[in-house]
C-alpha cells in the first residue's frame, strides 16, 4: 500500500519518498504539531527475528539515535524524534534540501580534487565533532553526504546501518573483519568516500561483492585513472593497519593545505624503478617518459579530455604561459582592466636573463619524485616546481625566472598576482592591446580560452621579434587562487622547436604547486 500520506507518531505526515537504500526509505514529511518540514527516515526490521533480537534491533535504533541528537554541529543532521512498531521504525530528521554527494558523482562524474578536499574538510569536522563527544559514525559513504543547496556540506546516518547492509566498499577493513573499530575506521571511511569522489567509484569496486571484500582485506585501492593533490592523502587514509592512518588533525591540516592551494598541484607521482631518465634527457625520451607515464598513472592528458574532473595542472596543459604580477578588474560595461604591479603588459615580456644554476632542491617531495636530470625546487616567492638540471634562477619583479643553459627556452611564475575580474576577458583585452599598439609583430593566435573547472584562462600566439631570425611561441596562463590571489605562468621557445619542447612544459605545469 502506498504509504504517502501516512500519519506517524500521531504528527508527521509522509509527503514523498526522497530516496532508499539498504534496509530503509527515507520520506519528505510535515511535522503537524510544530509546522515544519522534516525528514523521516523508515527503518524497517529484518525478517526472521524472534521478539528478543527484534527489542535489540529497536534498542540498537534508539541508542544511535540518542547518541546522534548529541551532536549539535552544523555539518550534521539533527536528530527530533523516534516513533517505533514491532514491524519498523522512523527516525525524524531535519530536513535538508540537498543532493547527496552519491547522486552528484552518479549524475556529474567525479569531482576536481580541490572541491573533493573542500567536502572531506566539512566531513571530518563533522567526524571530529561526533569522536569528540564519544559518537561513532560507523557508516561514512557518499550516500551519507549531503551537498546542501545552501553551500553546507552535511553528514547523516550516524551509526543508523545494520552490519549486513554496510556498503563493503566503504567499511574499512577492520569493521569488515568484526574486529574492535574505533574513530580510525571513520577515518578510513572518509578516505573511500575521497576516492570515490575524485575517481567516480570506490577503491575496491570489483564484479561481485565476495571479491570486492577479499580486495578490501588484500589488495590495494585500484590504480587512480585521475591523480592530484588528494591521491597521497587517500591511499594514507585507506591503510589496513588503523596505526598507519593519519590522525584526524594530521589529515585536517592537508586536506586545507589542497583546498587553498590554487595551482594545478600535480606533481607526478613517479615509480622510479620503472622511469629511468638520465640526466640531459632529449625532448624525445622526455616525451616517450611522459607518454608511459600517462599510460601507467593516468597523466595530465587524459586529466585535460575530464572537463569535470580536471585539475587546475591539467587544465593548464590546454593552455598556455607569459606575464607579469598584475591586478584584474571591472570597468563599467564589462570591459576588465589590468594594472601592473610588476610592469605587466599585453606585449612580449623578455626572455629570463642568465641567474645562479637551480643547484638547491631534491629529486622527491611529498612522496612524489622527479626523474633522473630533474629537481624540485621551492622558491622563495612561494611556489614549488620541478626544474631541469643545469637550469638557472633570475629574479624579474615579482617573477621568477627560469632558463636553460642555451637561453632559447624560459619559464616564469609570479605567484603574486591578484584577480578581481574574469581571466579570460583579461587576456582578450591584452589581445586587442597588442594588436592595436603593434607590440607583437607577426602575431598569429593558438588559443585563447577559460580553462575548465577552474576560474582562470590561457592565451597561446606565436610571433616575430624584430631583432631575431626566429618566431616566438608563447604560452600565458592566468589562474585564480584562494582570497583574489592569482598565478601568473609563462613559457617561450623556439616556434620550430615547439613541439619538442613540449613534454617539458607539461611536466613543469603538472608539478607547479
Amino acid at each position: 500500500m502506498d504509504a504517502a500520506r501516512e500519519l506517524i507518531g500521531g504528527r508527521y505526515r509522509l509527503l514523498e519518498i526522497l530516496g532508499a537504500g539498504g534496509r530503509g526509505r527515507v520520506w519528505l514529511a510535515d511535522d503537524e504539531l510544530l509546522r515544519r518540514r522534516v525528514a523521516v527516515k523508515e527503518l524497517g526490521t529484518p525478517a526472521g527475528l524472534n521478539a528478543s533480537r527484534m527489542l535489540d534491533a529497536q534498542l540498537a535504533t534508539m541508542r544511535e539515535a540518542r547518541a546522534a541528537a548529541r551532536l549539535a554541529h552544523p555539518g550534521v543532521v539533527g536528530i527530533y524524534d523516534v516513533v517505533w512498531r514491532p514491524d519498523r521504525s522512523w527516525l525524524v530528521m531535519e530536513y535538508v534540501e540537498s543532493r547527496s554527494l552519491d547522486a552528484v558523482l552518479r549524475a556529474d562524474g567525479p569531482l576536481p580534487h580541490r572541491e573533493a578536499a573542500r567536502i572531506g574538510l566539512d566531513v571530518l569536522a563533522a567526524l571530529r565533532a561526533a569522536h569528540e563527544s564519544g559518537v561513532l559514525h560507523r557508516d561514512v559513504e557518499p550516500h551519507h553526504v549531503l551537498l546542501a543547496a545552501d553551500g553546507r556540506v552535511v553528514l547523516t546516518g550516524f551509526g543508523l546501518a545494520g552490519e549486513a547492509e554496510r556498503p563493503a566498499a566503504f567499511a574499512a577493513p577492520e569493521r569488515v573483519r568484526g574486529d574492535d573499530a574505533g574513530a580510525a575506521a571513520d577515518l578510513w571511511s572518509l578516505g573511500a568516500t575521497l576516492y570515490a569522489a575524485v575517481e567516480g567509484r570506490p577503491p575496491f569496486a570489483r564484479p561481485t561483492p565476495a571479491a570486492s571484500v577479499t580486495a578490501l582485506l588484500t589488495e590495494p585501492p585500484g590504480p587512480a585513472r585521475f591523480p592530484g593533490p588528494l591521491t597521497p592523502i587517500i591511499d594514507e587514509l585507506l591503510s589496513k593497519d588503523p596505526a598507519g592512518r593519519p590522525t584526524a588533525a594530521d589529515a585536517q591540516d592537508r586536506l586545507r593545505r589542497v583546498r587553498d592551494r590554487a595551482v594545478g598541484v600535480f606533481p607526478m607521482r613517479l615509480p622510479r624503478q620503472r622511469l629511468p631518465a638520465p640526466a640531459g634527457t632529449s625532448a624525445r625520451g622526455m616525451s616517450l617518459l611522459l607518454d608511459r607515464m600517462d599510460r601507467d598513472r593516468a597523466a595530465p592528458r587524459a586529466l585535460a579530455r575530464s572537463t569535470r574532473s580536471a585539475l587546475v595542472a591539467a587544465a593548464v596543459l590546454l593552455a598556455g604561459t607569459t606575464g607579469t604580477a598584475l591586478l584584474l578588474d571591472r570597468r563599467p560595461g564589462g570591459a576588465p582592466a589590468a594594472e601592473a604591479t610588476a610592469g605587466a603588459s599585453a606585449g612580449p615580456v623578455a626572455r629570463c636573463a642568465a641567474g645562479d644554476p637551480v643547484v638547491t632542491g631534491s629529486t622527491e617531495t611529498r612522496g612524489y619524485a622527479v626523474p633522473a636530470g630533474w629537481l624540485w625546487h621551492t622558491d622563495p616567492t612561494g611556489f614549488d616546481v620541478a626544474v631541469p638540471r643545469g637550469w638557472t634562477r633570475s629574479q624579474d619583479g615579482t617573477a621568477a625566472c627560469f632558463r636553460d643553459p642555451g637561453g632559447s627556452r624560459s619559464f616564469r611564475v609570479d605567484a603574486s598576482a591578484r584577480l578581481t575580474g574574469p581571466a579570460v576577458a583579461h587576456w582578450r583585452g591584452a589581445e586587442q592591446d597588442a594588436l592595436a599598439t603593434g607590440t607583437l609583430p607577426g602575431y598569429r593566435r593558438v588559443a585563447l580560452s577559460a580553462l575548465p573547472q577552474q576560474d582562470g584562462a590561457a592565451w597561446e600566439f606565436t610571433w616575430q621579434p624584430g631583432a631575431e631570425p626566429v618566431r616566438r611561441h608563447e604560452r600565458r596562463v592566468l589562474l585564480a587562487g584562494e582570497q583574489a590571489r592569482a598565478y601568473l605562468v609563462e613559457w617561450t621557445a623556439p616556434d620550430q622547436d615547439w613541439a619538442g619542447t613540449e613534454p617539458y612544459l607539461r611536466l613543469v605545469l603538472a608539478s607547479l604547486s
